[in-house]
């Protein structure tokens, strides 16, 4: 079978485009991400109290993608000032970061520790979007060493509570965690 070398040519030219496309999105993705945290920097400057908290766990859950690092270090603030305040929501949300960090480095005892903290802690003041966020980290965790059944029983447990919460974007997102394992 010959190739053509014209469709050959539009192959070529189409497989590059792609390649720059994608570098584009992914190029924006990260611009629009650093200016999110610069965003939240610029508001934790005049924060205070809880939603400091707040602010610094959105900050490392942002930086999650990109910078393990910056999410510990986030994270651990938070924990540290939550504690201090005895913001147990905030406390809760600090751990979840830590969990799912952990488990981006491969760490998996510490991060089922800082997952179950994390939920322990949202169930200590029924908070149902923190009990629901850690359920679903534990099942991803759960789904990532392959230990389906468990993954299912945790994203099922994390839907019944984010009914509860009336969370429905996080609802949908149970069933496709689901639906993937």
């Amino acid at each position: 079978m010959r190739v053509n070398s014209m469709h050959l040519r539009q192959a070529i030219i189409t497989l590059l485009l792609t390649v720059c496309i994608t570098f584009v999105v992914l190029g924006q993705n990260v611009v629009s991400t650093n200016h999110h945290i610069d965003s939240l920097q610029n508001l934790l400057r005049s924060s205070s109290d809880s939603s400091r908290v707040d602010i610094l766990n959105e900050i490392a859950y942002n930086f999650y993608y990109y910078n393990l690092d910056s999410t510990d270090d986030y994270a651990l603030k938070a924990m540290a000032l939550a504690d201090s305040l005895h913001y147990l929501k905030g406390l809760s949300e600090a751990q979840r970061m830590m969990g799912i960090s952990a488990k981006a480095q491969n760490n998996e005892k510490e991060a089922f520790r800082w997952m179950y903290e994390g939920l322990e802690t949202a169930r200590s003041i029924n908070y149902y979007q923190g009990i629901a966020d850690n359920l679903n980290s534990i099942g991803v965790f759960f789904s990532y060493v392959e230990d389906h059944e468990r993954a299912i029983s945790y994203f099922k447990r994390s839907i019944e509570n984010q009914i509860i919460a009336k969370n429905k974007l996080r609802e949908g997102i149970l069933y496709t965690n689901i639906g993937s394992v």
